[in-house]
């Protein structure tokens, strides 16, 4: 009974699938006592913090490493494995080779404790203790107000100040064509480096506020609010999806052995595709399908959707194996029938997107173009606006309003063949 006591849905790693967020939407809807909470196994909390202090806005914004002529990093594997470093290391390329139409090259300094990729391309490595970041952070701060004009923040004392006060220098002198980085998820210091952007009038040329990143929104506090609450026994159970927190789980909020303890009486499922720690604590698992089996979609950045096709039909999928009684589904599919969605999530995609994106653009006179285009592109751009509200899908979608034309053979997400269905006028 979803509607006794409180149920938690939680996801770990950000859901940036529009269509699946919305299917979440129709779930706690249908059950209100169900909360969705998004735990982040590493988490960039603060910098949404830090944005939400500055510019009130509880986003991460976009980064352009490609604007700047100097760059500083503080404890920012930026190349490597912070936050999108696939996107920053073409816009980082960008800046680092030396052409006719680009005479400059730009100038990377970059604080850290251990060797990194992306330390290793700066052009000024400073080795720094840990506990010494908050100090180089603050140190910057001090010595940009002074040359700006500014307040300056408390007195610190750091080995490298003659470095600082030169970078420092070097920065102001790039007004709006620098950028400081910090990897560190800790408030306070993201909110001194956003701070130094701001004096640096960073903001609205090498980062972007107004085209946030979706990639990381998990809230430090929500999951520190729910432990506490598991602990303290005022949660019925808890659905866990793409996470594994009895890994994962930081010791300063119990760790995983205590985490899994205090699962034991609750209603609990998983939608784990492997039997991980979580799942072994878990009373049901649902095996959600390998990604090369799912339909889903995306969207990672203000104005930018991606669609997500599967490559093979769904290996242990609930069709093959109807008779013997078993067999997986993807885990959308799962939450539109507990939510009484009377439809498969490639219906429910499709819908999403005919309804949802479709009306926003003007390329594309009738929706099967439109959704054929974007399938084989796989990325839609589309203009900066915000959705006001995600129009819900109706409860019965079994027959589904749009006109289905498949490229080849298409499988929904339960492995089933995808046939063609008459236009509706």
């Amino acid at each position: 009974d979803w509607s006794s006591g409180r149920v938690l849905f939680r996801s770990s790693s950000s859901v940036i699938s529009p269509s699946t967020k919305s299917i979440i939407k129709s779930f706690t809807t249908s059950y209100p006592s169900v909360k969705h909470v998004t735990f982040d196994a590493v988490s960039y909390s603060a910098l949404r913090y830090a944005n939400n202090v500055t510019w009130a806005k509880n986003e991460i914004a976009s980064y352009n490493f490609e604007k700047a002529n100097v760059i500083v990093g503080i404890a920012c594997d930026f190349l490597g494995n912070w936050l999108n470093p696939i996107e920053f290391a073409a816009q980082y390329g960008m800046t680092r080779k030396v052409s006719k139409e680009n005479p400059v090259m730009s100038k990377h300094y970059h604080f850290e404790s251990n060797l990194s990729l992306t330390g290793a391309n700066a052009d000024e490595r400073f080795p720094v203790k840990p506990s010494e970041f908050g100090k180089i952070a603050v140190s910057l701060f001090n010595e940009v107000a002074a040359l700006t004009g500014n307040k300056p923040g408390a007195e610190v004392s750091v080995a490298s100040a003659a470095a600082v006060k030169k970078i420092a220098k070097q920065l102001v002198d790039n007004k709006g064509k620098s950028l400081v980085v910090c990897g560190i998820n800790e408030n306070n210091i993201q909110v001194i480096v956003s701070g130094i952007n701001r004096m640096l009038e960073n903001y609205g040329k090498t980062l972007d506020v107004d085209t946030p990143l979706y990639l990381k929104q998990g809230d430090d506090k929500e999951v520190i609010n729910f432990t506490k609450e598991l602990r303290d026994g005022k949660i019925a159970g808890v659905i866990f999806y793409n996470c594994n927190p009895a890994y994962t789980l930081p010791a300063s909020l119990g760790g995983g052995e205590k985490f899994s303890a205090s699962l034991k009486n609750l209603f609990t499922v998983s939608f784990a595709q492997v039997y991980d720690e979580t799942a072994q604590a878990c009373k049901y698992v649902c095996p959600d399908h390998n990604y090369l089996e799912s339909w889903g979609d995306a969207h990672p950045k203000l104005g930018h959707y991606t669609l997500q096709q599967p490559a093979i039909t769904p290996l242990f999928g609930i069709k093959r194996l109807m008779d013997a009684g078993r067999g997986t589904r993807q885990a959308q599919d799962s939450l539109l029938k507990w939510s009484g969605v009377k439809s498969d999530y490639y219906s429910y995609l499709n819908s999403y997107w005919k309804r949802n994106l479709y009306t926003r653009q003007g390329k594309y006179q009738d929706f099967w173009s439109f959704w054929s285009n974007a399938l084989h592109d796989g990325v839609l751009k589309l203009n900066k606006t915000r959705v006001a509200s995600v129009e819900d899908i109706p409860t019965d979608s079994t027959v589904t309003d749009v006109n289905i034309v498949p490229l080849a053979v298409q499988f929904d997400s339960l492995g089933n063949e995808i046939v063609p269905q008459a236009a509706v006028s």
